[in-house]
């Protein structure tokens, strides 16, 4: 029963229309399942967040709001060159001189 209430959270089945829904009207059900449930940011808004915190990320204890890795997120946009796509929310970084200056360190 247990992988299948987790399957059913996971996925957020009781999100959409069907019978998982009816599984709401238990409180229980209804509590364990809205506990789960967060905010995600969009790639735009954790550039934002990132110029607002104004400094590199040292590790992996530096949060978003959403409480998603600022030290992944960098890492992942300085590795894979994020900032020279000409589409996306990233380029906006090399705007700010401390994320400028690390992305293009040689």
């Amino acid at each position: 029963m247990y992988k299948f209430w987790r399957i059913i959270k996971n996925e957020k089945k009781c999100d959409k229309e069907g019978p998982y829904k009816q599984l709401l009207t238990n409180d229980i059900f209804n509590k364990d399942y809205n506990k789960i449930k967060k905010i995600e940011l969009t790639h735009k808004q954790k550039v934002e967040e990132l110029l607002k915190f104004n400094k590199l990320p040292k590790n992996k204890k530096d949060k978003f709001s959403d409480s998603s890795c600022m030290y992944d997120f960098w890492r992942t946009i300085k590795n894979n060159k994020k900032c020279d796509d000409k589409e996306g929310p990233y380029k906006q970084l090399l705007s700010n001189d401390i994320f400028n200056k690390d992305y293009n360190k040689k």
